[in-house]
């Protein structure tokens, strides 16, 4: 019964069979890049790294049964109150394979907290698609000031990362944007900042015409996206107006 289950990628749970696509995360590709660095920011791995748990706000319980679905999987989200009294929502499958391919493709390890390691990608959407993933998880979009802000929070190493990314990518389109040349020539790019009671845990934040670029190219992306984040109303209308100048 148990080499039959297996070989029909099914997961033996307390409460029965749990039935998922074990094979999901094992090729990398744009769709599943982005979960895993969802997963980087909001998840993790337990028990020598067999069982993935995400947890999140009830806000984003919606976007966490994309996520189920995606991996067909057919067990339950859990709902509950945390010790502060906030509403969340919970999933949690032992599947080996899940967990051995976050590892092997994406770095993801166990209790990995602000230590997430770059991911072993290569194709240019595929790693954008994960920088989304991770920004949907640990990141934040406004309009504060009357300019566009995205930033994220983090290690130092993944955090570098991102921000060497994001560099390359304004320098590359900033061409197509006639104000940001005149705008914010000569000004530097933003560095990492860390508060003073904390020596691992930094902040990244990027604002203005390079914030629009980075919106753009991550909007254009052929992957899911957590929408309250990018598209609120007032974000659209901001962009809107700008890009009207």
């Amino acid at each position: 019964m148990k080499q039959r289950a297996r070989m029909l990628g099914i997961n033996r749970m307390k409460s029965g069979f749990i039935q998922c696509n074990r094979q999901y995360f094992h090729v990398p590709t744009v769709e599943n890049s982005y979960w895993a660095g969802f997963i980087a920011a909001d998840g993790c791995l337990e028990k020598n790294e067999k069982v993935l748990v995400i947890n999140l706000s009830a806000n984003d319980k919606e976007h966490l049964e994309k996520f189920v679905r995606t991996v067909e999987d057919k067990g339950r989200i859990y709902e509950g109150v945390n010790k502060d009294g906030y509403a969340h929502v919970k999933f949690q499958r032992t599947c080996h394979e899940w967990c051995r391919d976050l590892r092997n493709n994406w770095g993801i390890r166990e209790r990995k907290s602000l230590v997430v390691p770059i991911p072993h990608l290569i194709d240019e959407q595929m790693i954008m698609s994960y920088v989304l993933g991770y920004l949907d998880g640990d990141g934040y979009v406004r309009v504060h000031n009357d300019e566009l802000k995205i930033s994220v929070a983090g290690g130092k190493t993944i955090l570098t990362w991102i921000r060497k990314l994001f560099i390359k990518l304004v320098e590359e389109n900033e061409c197509n944007y006639k104000r940001s040349k005149n705008q914010q020539r000569g000004k530097k790019h933003a560095t990492l900042r860390q508060p003073v009671n904390n020596p691992y845990f930094y902040t990244y934040e990027i604002g203005g015409y390079r914030a629009m670029i980075i919106w753009d190219v991550l909007m254009r992306l052929d992957s899911p996206v957590l929408k309250r984040k990018w598209f609120k109303k007032e974000i659209l209308e901001w962009l809107e107006r700008k890009r009207n100048i």
